[in-house]
């Protein structure tokens, strides 16, 4: 299961969310570049999908589906990973929306392409060698905050 940050970048906001899934469920915290190091920020949601879902197949090269779960900002770039899926011929088992709502933008360019996005509408796609690679995906259960580790029970 991946969990896609919200506006802030930070995944933690998911730590006692992640206590009620079963340990047998591996979960993964999206987050955002540039909080631990100088890589090269996005320039467009789509774009951060992008690098995101790059991420998120080389944890999980076999070919399963997806579970995507993402609050406010972190549903949008959910919502436009499971698109890139989709285009890519994929899915996502499922995708959770939390206080989201799809992004205008993709919403716009699968209208224009009859249902199906086609064709980016915001330009060709993002070259990947040209990124510096981060690790944004990480395996949690624990957070360190300012007061003290969130655990699970």
């Amino acid at each position: 299961m991946f969990y896609v940050h919200p506006l802030a970048g930070l995944s933690r906001a998911y730590a006692l969310l992640a206590c009620h899934v079963p340990a047998s469920v591996p979960i993964y915290g999206l987050e955002a570049r540039g909080f631990y190091d100088n890589a090269p920020l996005p320039g467009s949601l789509r774009e951060m999908a992008a690098q995101y879902l790059q991420e998120m197949g080389r944890i999980q090269p076999d070919g399963r589906p997806y579970h995507l779960l993402g609050w406010s900002l972190g549903g949008v770039i959910a919502q436009e990973i499971a698109v890139q899926l989709q285009g890519a011929g994929s899915r996502a088992a499922f995708l959770v929306l939390l206080d989201s709502f799809p992004s205008q933008e993709t919403e716009l360019g699968n209208q224009g392409a009859g249902g199906d996005r086609a064709a980016d509408p915001t330009g060709p796609a993002p070259d990947a060698s040209s990124r510096t690679p981060r690790e944004t995906v990480s395996g949690w259960r624990t957070w360190t905050t300012a007061s003290g580790p969130t655990r699970c029970n």
